[in-house]
Parts: structure tokens; C-alpha cells; sequence
């Protein structure tokens, strides 16, 4: 039902931040080389 895919939004938006924190780590790191 609704809770289910609440839920699901909640994990998949909580791995998109993951990811861009990672990316923008991985990102300004390689501006400074």
C-alpha cells in the first residue's frame, strides 16, 4: 500500500544522498590534484 511505497521513497532518497556526498567528495578531491 501507501506505507510501502513511502518507504521505499525514503530508502531510495536516503541512497541518492549517499551517493552525492560520495560523488562530491570523489569531485573536490580531484579538483585540488
Amino acid at each position: 500500500g501507501k506505507q510501502d511505497l513511502s518507504s521505499a521513497d525514503m530508502v531510495i532518497n536516503s541512497f541518492s544522498e549517499i551517493n552525492y556526498q560520495k560523488l562530491r567528495q570523489i569531485y573536490e578531491q580531484w579538483q585540488k590534484e
